[in-house]
């Protein structure tokens, strides 16, 4: 992302947080940033779209404007969206299956660690195969 667009959607973010209140001082309150700096936030994502964002007719009251109400909801759904897909492509690389062998002896170990990565994972199954020290041997150094 170039610093442009890094700028862009930091001061989208922000708009995005202010525009729930009913003036800059009042996002000022709310959203831990100063009332001037809100300002200038502004000021820049008014310059760089080339719109008005504030009714400044009133100097110390001003209002948003419905550009400004339209570009926030258009800025959170469209994060909202590339949220929801980053989402599931990090859904779609996590492995559905899971394969562990284990020793004769350490069944229930084996068993309660399948449990707890089944209940606490994604995953569609688990398959535990025990085997005796010569197999398991073989069967790791296969691969």
């Amino acid at each position: 992302m170039n610093v442009a667009m890094e700028s862009l959607h930091h001061e989208l973010s922000v708009l995005s947080k202010a525009i729930v209140y009913k003036n800059i001082s009042t996002a000022a309150e709310n959203i831990g940033l100063s009332q001037p700096q809100i300002s200038r936030i502004v000021a820049r994502l008014e310059s760089e779209l080339n719109v008005s964002l504030l009714d400044r007719s009133c100097r110390r009251n001003s209002t948003w404007l419905p550009t400004a109400l339209k570009l926030s909801d258009l800025y959170k759904r469209r994060i909202r969206s590339l949220s929801s897909e980053i989402s599931q492509i990090i859904t779609e690389q996590e492995p559905k299956h899971l394969h562990v062998a284990t020793l004769e002896g350490l069944v229930p170990q084996a068993s309660e660690f399948c449990h707890q990565i089944f209940a606490k994972t994604s995953l569609e199954g688990i398959e535990l195969n025990v085997y005796d020290l010569s197999l398991l041997e073989e069967n790791f150094l296969r691969g």
